[in-house]
This record gives C-alpha cells, structure tokens and sequence, in this order.
C-alpha cells in the first residue's frame, strides 16, 4: 500500500485538489459538479477560471502517486519546452510498481535502474537528457525524437554534445534509435517543421543544409535568417505553412 504525497498548504482552488480536500475546505459534491469547476481527471479538480495546462495536470498527477514519483517522457518534454508527438496523457514514473494508477488522462511507468531526475517549476522530473531517453525506450520515432531533441536544446536545457554522451553511455531498449537522434539534433532550429523539413532531406540521402543561415550586411548588421540553405549552391530553403482554400460541393 502506497502514501500519496501530503499537502498541508492552506487550500487553494487555483491549484488541483481533490474531493477530500474539497469537502475538508466545505465545499459539497454539489459545489464541485457546478460551473465553479474544472475536473481535470479523476479525483482532480481546480477552480473554472484556471487554464488547464501541461503543468497543471503534472501538478494534480503527483498528489495521487507515492513520494519518489516524478514527471516523466511526454509530458516532462513539453515541460522543458519540446514538442512531443501528442499522447493525450499526463506521464508519471514511480519509484515501485505499486501505486499504478488507472485512470484516463494518465499514465504511468515503473523502471527498476535509476533515473535521473531534477526540479523544474518546484516539481520532480526527468532530466531533459533521461526524458530523451525514456522517449525512444517507449518507440517514439526518429523523427519525431529528433524534434524533440532540437526543442530542449532550443529552449536552452541541453546540447547536442550533452545528448550524443547521454546515449552513448545507454544501452536500454531504444539506444540505437536515441543514438542515431542525438548525432542529427541540431542548435538553433526555431520549430518542430524546421527539423521535419530538414530530416526530409538528410533522410533522403541529400547533404545536410545549414540551420538557420544569418545573411549580415557590410557593416556587420543582420538583415535577414532563412532556415535552411546550401550555400556553396546559393540556395535557401523556407518552410512556410499555406492555409489551403475551402472548396465547396456544387451538390
């Protein structure tokens, strides 16, 4: 039998609580049900005027598990600035296989080697290096593991240098994969289609284009960035979304 960790701040229904808290605080199963509220999950609830984001589910997520759980994969990659491929759960890692909890909008994992772990936002979570990891052990694509890759490293929190040792010194379900995406993570992408647009050529078999060429005048300024370029061919290369026109059905 698992002890969910304890809070003893005074309530607070901008932050998650749950129906005990709630009823200790005086409100009724009435109150809750009402348009006061959000339920974000099962046994989780926070005020109606609170968005409900990534980190608002990890925070309501680590009331209801044992103490040595922290965020993990998924959710810990949008929480240190990447963009998963969407999963429409929040992850959690426990320190022992009791205490899963089953549930919708949740989901947990159980590893026996340790992990490494740190604080961001005052809550526990998988090192940008391990959640990389952690991401390709659960058979997220190449693709999509590069992107990540490049978002953690843009948001500031790692490097390439910093991931290729990372998974070089792992040999878990995933390394090949982990490895391969660290050597093709790059410093300085500006968005997960930047990486998709610059995978498309590399994985096509075409020389890898520079990321994010800055053309500066004579005087040195910056005039312009483009985001992908071979230069010794003179040729730029933009990704740029296009909103298709609607077409309508003549019957």
């Amino acid at each position: 039998m698992f002890v969910p960790a304890q809070n003893h701040d005074a309530f607070d229904p901008r932050q998650p609580f749950s129906r005990a808290e709630a009823r200790a605080a005086g409100l009724t199963a009435e109150m809750l049900l009402s348009r006061r509220f959000h339920k974000i999950f099962w046994d989780a609830y926070v005020a109606r005027d609170i968005a409900i984001t990534p980190l608002l589910r990890a925070k309501a997520v680590l009331k209801l598990v044992p103490r040595g759980s922290y965020i993990s994969h998924h959710t810990a990659a949008e929480l240190w600035g990447a963009a998963p491929p969407p999963n429409g759960a929040t992850h959690v890692t426990l320190p022992s296989a009791c205490g899963r909890q089953v549930r919708q909008g949740v989901r947990s994992h159980y590893r026996r080697q340790p992990a490494q772990t740190t604080l961001r936002k005052g809550l526990p979570i998988s090192t940008p290096e391990q959640t990389f990891l952690d991401l390709a052990a659960v058979g997220v694509p190449l693709v999509d593991l590069v992107v990540v890759a490049d978002g953690v490293i843009k948001a500031g929190h790692t490097s390439t240098e910093r991931l290729i040792e990372a998974a070089a010194g792992w040999s878990g379900r995933g390394c090949r994969v982990a490895r391969r995406a660290a050597s093709l993570a790059r410093e300085g992408v500006d968005s997960p289609q930047e990486t998709r647009l610059r995978l498309l050529l590399v994985l096509a078999g075409l020389p890898e284009p520079r990321v994010n060429l800055i053309i500066r005048g004579r005087d040195g300024s910056w005039r312009r960035r483009y985001d992908l370029a071979y230069e010794h061919l003179r040729l730029i290369i933009e990704y740029d979304a296009v909103s298709m026109p609607k077409t309508h059905g003549s019957g």
